[in-house]
């Protein structure tokens, strides 16, 4: 069983170097971009994990239109599910 993983434009250029590769792929299953409330939900999780507890009011529909008014859909899409962990990384997020 192997399992690869990236952005759909690197994986073609993978499986296109070599014929055969691609010939043995079985199945390819692509996810969808996290949506701003997905990604709001990852980073309260994460809060969570580290112990920590949203202040009142920072709510996930809250933090959803924050990254929905503050980031286009295509910076999202670049950063994937990566925008949670940095967000607990900046000034005041532990």
């Amino acid at each position: 069983l192997v399992l690869l993983a990236g952005y759909p434009g690197d994986l073609q250029r993978v499986l296109a170097s070599n014929v055969g590769f691609k010939g043995n792929v079985l199945l390819r299953v692509e996810l969808p971009d996290p949506t701003p409330a997905e990604v709001s939900r990852m980073f309260l999780m994460k809060l969570g994990h580290k112990g920590l507890v949203p202040g009142e009011g920072l709510s996930v529909e809250y933090l959803s239109e924050l990254l929905e008014g503050n980031t286009d859909e295509d910076w999202r899409a670049e950063r994937n599910g990566r925008v949670a962990g940095p967000l607990l990384q900046a000034p005041g997020g532990g």
